[in-house]
């Protein structure tokens, strides 16, 4: 099993497990931001790892680069997909960080006490050094409630209810969870949950046995984390006693209630409980309740729910969806796609109520699991996202993780998704050399195959064409693959043939289909994108808070905005591990106009967590706008930031790079209108 603990080595891994051919020490270094050096340095040390797992011999050919040759088929492929899950796990991260912190927690939850010191040694780092990754730990356990102290000639320790306590000790082996092990490992902690690590399965696949004959659904995540709580009980019940809780007499009469008698008797729990097992009855099946995925389109679901929380999520999402509109208007929530997906919005809404009912939702999620993935996403989703969770905080009157938020990103991803782009439908002609029945086989093959993107299709043979008016057509469409005989005439023409080839729907989407897009919305980012280079900022947070008096007019504004964007990336903070990108949106009622500007510093910015900044774009824009016009303005967008090249390119010829990405953009609308109407 690989052992892996610099990102580096995970990235330079990962690009030549995805290459095809050679990568060069440039290449390397330029996606890792480290010197030529540096990388060479690296490499040689991967050849022995690779070697040693039977995975790789790592191969340099001067003048080309490097590349993989495989030493044993089955080793290198279980290698290579344990490379691309742990690049996922911390994409967003720092392995280092992360691989610290967690050692760090496994101590304390492990431990009466631990020195500083201690700590210091064992992770060969100075006092002073270790302090963020102890303020991490501080602000990682108040979330749970749990209080780290310090007192002279004891140490540091924790305290806290033993519900909170467990809570924490599961998240924390959660994250081990994977097809390779964490660089630092604390074994008394791992003692706590299982012996080994069958054991665990074995309960695990128990419990989710009886699970699936039951009414309650738990995502994949949840049902591990549940099989881990299962564990912790057994070695730690009759020791560490839960306390009673509070709303005890709804949880006893709930589903999940019964559900966890069936699971400590099946399961033979019953033995590790003290005397006394109700609160561990209660304690269980509260963490059923606020675990599990619902879906009210089932109607067994529906039923298994306490119709009194049912009926104030249903107020609760109604309250947020009416204050999200005051702020961003009503179009996107008064589309069909919204209509369709409201009752998924209810499902997910009543997870986070429950928690919330319950006092599970303050509870930070550790990144393996919960964080955001943002590089494949768009961004209005996640400014949707953000205002989202920003009015819940509003309205539940409490922290809102961004855990949470999450499903509501992609159920905004995919609503917008739904909402089909303003559109000219085209007005098309067919010219037929052989005959008028070969034609209408034209015509009804373009009617079929985009119907949706065509308002007229007439039919004519070649004699017919002086008396058409050609202002009536955008475009004509002919079986003849070559068009000189119809060079005199002042109209588009492009090959129609069946089958439909690859390459002749793209000179199709090109010659045809693309001028029906509407322009005034590319016209509009064309005028308020900017890039601005070489800008100097010591910190993430310092340059955030010039931005501030950039886009501020007075003091009260300053401390509005500052505050709102330090308290937004607590909610999302959009980042992007593949571009580097960190992209901060402002209120254009604040901001008095509409912008996209695009920072790129003089050298990578480090932020929270280690994240690299290669550029930071402040976006403001109106949300008031038909939500068909939002699906484009955010396609575009995508496309615009999706690559730091296109930056580049935009400051050489921004003629060639607008021209590439609103092809690219459009194209990506054109073939989900395509789908829609497949």
């Amino acid at each position: 099993m690989i052992r892996i603990d610099k990102n580096r080595h995970l990235i330079i891994l990962d690009r030549l497990f995805s290459s095809d051919g050679y990568t060069t020490s440039r290449e390397l270094a330029a996606v890792t931001a480290a010197s030529v050096r540096t990388v060479k340095s690296d490499i040689s040390y991967l050849k022995g790892l690779l070697r040693e797992e039977r995975a790789a011999e790592l191969l340099s050919v001067e003048s080309k680069g490097y590349r993989l040759e495989p030493i044993d088929e089955d080793c290198f492929i279980e290698t290579r997909d344990t490379i691309q899950r742990m690049r996922m796990l911390y994409q967003d991260h720092s392995m280092e960080n992360m691989n610290r912190r967690l050692f760090i927690l496994q101590k304390l939850l492990a431990s009466d006490s631990i020195r500083i010191d201690d700590l210091s040694d064992e992770l060969f780092l100075s006092r002073t050094s270790l302090a963020p990754d102890l303020k991490w730990v501080t602000e990682f356990l108040q979330s749970y409630q749990i209080e780290l102290t310090s007192t002279p000639g004891i140490g540091l320790f924790v305290k806290g209810r033993e519900s909170d306590l467990r809570a924490a000790m599961v998240e924390v082996a959660s994250s081990q969870y994977h097809e390779f092990k964490p660089a630092y490992e604390v074994p008394e902690f791992n003692e706590m949950f299982y012996t080994d690590r069958q054991e665990y399965e074995t309960l695990r696949h128990a419990f989710l046995k009886i699970l699936r004959e039951s009414p309650v659904s738990l995502t994949d995540l949840n049902s591990k984390k549940c099989a881990t709580y299962l564990c912790l009980i057994r070695g730690r019940a009759s020791a560490h006693p839960l306390e009673k809780f509070d709303l005890t007499d709804r949880i006893s009469e709930s589903v999940e209630y019964r559900l966890t008698e069936k699971i400590f008797r099946d399961l033979s729990i019953d033995g590790d409980l003290p005397e006394e097992a109700e609160n561990e009855i209660v304690g269980f099946a509260r963490e059923l309740i606020c675990s599990r995925d619902f879906d009210l389109r089932n109607e067994q679901e529906n039923k298994s729910c306490d119709p009194e929380i049912f009926d104030r999520n249903e107020r609760l999402l109604s309250d947020v969806i009416r204050k999200i509109k005051e702020i961003t208007g009503p179009s996107l929530f008064e589309s069909d796609p919204f209509k369709k997906a409201y009752i998924d919005f209810l499902s997910v809404q009543l997870s986070i109520t429950i928690r919330h009912l319950y006092g599970t939702a303050s509870r930070a999620r550790l990144p393996g699991y919960n964080e955001y993935s943002l590089s494949n996403s768009s961004f209005l989703p996640m400014e949707y996202g953000r205002i989202y969770g920003s009015v819940l905080n509003e309205v539940l009157d409490c922290p809102v993780d961004r855990a949470e938020i999450k499903p509501v990103v992609q159920l905004f991803r995919y609503t917008l998704a739904g909402c089909r782009s303003p559109y000219k439908k085209r007005r098309l002609a067919v010219i037929s050399l052989d005959s008028r029945a070969a034609g209408e086989q034209i015509r009804a093959s373009i009617n079929r195959n985009y119907g949706a993107m065509v308002d007229s299709v007439e039919v004519f043979n070649q004699y017919e064409m002086r008396r058409v008016s050609f202002s009536d057509y955008d475009a004509a469409l002919t079986s003849t693959p070559t068009f000189d005989v119809y060079n005199n005439y002042p109209l588009k023409f492009a090959y129609y043939a069946e089958p439909l080839t690859t390459e002749n729907r793209k000179d199709l989407f090109s010659e045809v289909f693309i001028e029906g897009f509407d322009s005034e919305v590319l016209e509009l980012l064309k005028k308020i994108t900017s890039v601005h280079r070489s800008i100097s900022m010591s910190d993430y947070d310092t340059f955030l808070r010039a931005m501030v008096y950039r886009y501020g007019s007075n003091q009260a504004q300053f401390k509005t905005l500052e505050e709102r964007l330090l308290a937004d990336d607590r909610i999302i903070p959009f980042y992007s591990s593949m571009t580097g990108n960190s992209v901060v949106f402002f209120d254009p009622a604040v901001t008095k106009s509409e912008f996209v500007h695009i920072y790129v510093p003089q050298k990578d910015v480090v932020r929270s967590l280690g994240r690299r900044v290669r550029a930071i774009i402040g976006i403001s824009l109106r949300l008031d706008r038909e939500a068909g016009t939002l699906r484009m303005l955010d396609t575009l967008l995508y496309y615009l930031l999706k690559d730091l090249r296109n930056l580049e390119l935009l400051e050489q010829n921004p003629s060639r790079a607008w021209d590439l990405i609103s092809r690219e953009a459009c194209s990506c609308l054109f073939d989900s209108m395509h789908e829609l109407h497949g």
